[in-house]
C-alpha cells in the first residue's frame, strides 16, 4: 500500500481551489443519481433501445464491480495520516477497483459505441481519464 500512498499523496500536493472544483465536478459526474438521469434520458428522450443496453451495461458493471470489490478486498486508504479526501462520503466499501472509474468508462463507453461519433470519442476519453485522476485526487 506504500506507493498507493505515495501516489495519493503527490496528487494532494498539487490541489488548489481550482483543481478542487474541477475533480469534484467529475467525481459527482459519475455518482447513481447523476448517472440514473442521463440514462434515463437517453431511454425516454432519445432512444429506447440504446437506453436499455446503456441500462444493462451499467447493471453488468455494479454486478462485476462489486464482485472484483469482494474478491479482492482492498482497504481503501482513507484515515491513513496524512492524506485527505475530497468527498469521502462517496468513498465506501474496498477500495479496487473504483467503482466511480468502472461506472466512467462504461458509461462512456456505451455511448461511444451508440454514436460512433469523433466528438463522443473524445468527450468519453476526457471523462473516463478524468474520473480516474479525480478518484486519486
Amino acid at each position: 500500500m506504500n506507493i498507493q500512498i505515495n501516489i495519493l499523496k503527490f496528487f494532494q500536493s498539487i490541489r488548489n481551489p481550482i483543481l478542487n472544483a474541477f475533480f469534484l465536478i467529475l467525481t459527482i459526474s459519475t455518482e447513481v443519481p447523476v448517472i440514473v438521469i442521463l440514462t434515463a434520458i437517453m431511454y425516454w428522450c432519445i432512444n429506447k433501445k440504446y437506453g436499455q443496453k446503456l441500462l444493462f451495461s451499467l447493471t453488468a458493471n455494479i454486478a462485476i464491480n462489486t464482485g472484483i470489490k469482494e474478491y479482492v478486498k482492498a482497504p481503501r486508504p482513507i484515515g491513513t495520516e496524512g492524506l485527505e479526501s475530497l468527498r469521502v462520503s462517496t468513498a465506501t466499501g474496498y477500495s479496487f477497483p473504483s467503482g466511480h472509474t468502472q461506472t466512467a468508462t462504461t458509461f462512456w463507453t456505451s455511448l461511444m459505441i451508440i454514436f460512433r461519433q469523433k466528438w463522443m470519442y473524445i468527450l468519453g476519453l476526457i471523462m473516463i481519464l478524468g474520473v480516474g485522476l479525480s478518484r486519486l485526487y
